[in-house]
């Protein structure tokens, strides 16, 4: 046992290591080291063995993670500038010269607010569901639609948390805005309680050229969830912010997977 905690230490501080490597031995760890739990150093090897390649295995399948939805700001504002350039323009341009790559990565759906109504906190829909492998109909969107509406950034994840919810799936949410709620509610309250309610959320959040201030109730969303908060001011930023995100819906699939197998293990050594 001395041998694996200092290979976990070690797994803890190498740079050899990449996050993603270093956060699924943090599950790891995190199990090993409960102390109402006796584990052999063969049962140990054992679960590291399973674990590590159990989420390769499961995506190598089918080269994707599980279901996430894209929540995209239309609300006025996006016509705001950045460099010279609508905010909106740079981030369909992002999004759609990268969706199809992250659908194959992802089973990533589409869902947008303020792109039809001026004043309207119930302008939500769900443009293309996860899964939805004609990304013709996101291409589509994307040209066509122009920001008009508020920020009703509490109803667009209640809606698409429904569709988790319906689908009986964990919900994993990318939220790109540019500010807070405008229509008079609280996302973390609400995110709290659905969560309560048995709801099992991650959301990521994209703040686009936000204040501080802005920022700091912005990053409540992610805190809550245990997602993360990614802060952009320009084109180059937000395109890696995406793409970080997308990374981390996979890191979340794979961690997932390493705790279902831990959960297996321990009923195997009747832990």
């Amino acid at each position: 046992m001395t041998q694996m905690t200092g290979l976990l230490r070690w797994c803890d501080s190498s740079h050899l290591w990449n996050r993603r490597m270093k956060q699924l031995f943090q599950a790891l760890k995190a199990s090993i080291h409960k102390p109402a739990i006796r584990w052999t150093t063969s049962a140990i090897i054992a679960l590291a063995t399973m674990g590590l390649s159990a989420p390769a295995q499961a995506q190598g399948a089918d080269q994707k993670a599980g279901d996430a939805i894209l929540i995209m700001d239309y609300s006025n504002s996006m016509w705001g500038q950045i460099n010279g350039v609508p905010k909106v323009d740079i981030a369909r341009n992002i999004i759609e010269e990268n969706f199809g790559s992250w659908n194959r990565l992802t089973n990533l759906g589409l869902l947008s607010y303020g792109h039809r109504y001026k004043n309207d906190c119930a302008d939500i829909q769900l443009i293309s569901p996860p899964g939805e492998l004609d990304t013709s109909i996101v291409d589509r969107f994307l040209k066509q639609a122009q920001p008009k509406g508020r920020t009703p950034l509490t109803s667009a994840i209640e809606q698409a948390a429904s569709y988790f919810i319906a689908n009986g799936k964990s919900a994993n949410v990318i939220l790109l805005t540019d500010g807070i709620e405008s229509c008079d509610r609280d996302p973390c309250a609400t995110i709290g309680a659905l969560q309560d309610a048995g709801l099992n959320m991650t959301a990521h959040v994209i703040g686009f050229g936000v204040t501080e201030e802005e920022g700091s109730q912005l990053s409540c969303i992610a805190s809550i969830t245990g997602g993360e908060y990614l802060t952009t001011a320009n084109a180059d930023a937000l395109d890696f912010a995406f793409q970080e995100a997308i990374e981390l819906v996979q890191l979340n699939d794979e961690i997932s997977a390493l705790q279902d197998v831990i959960g297996q293990l321990k009923d195997t050594l009747g832990a």
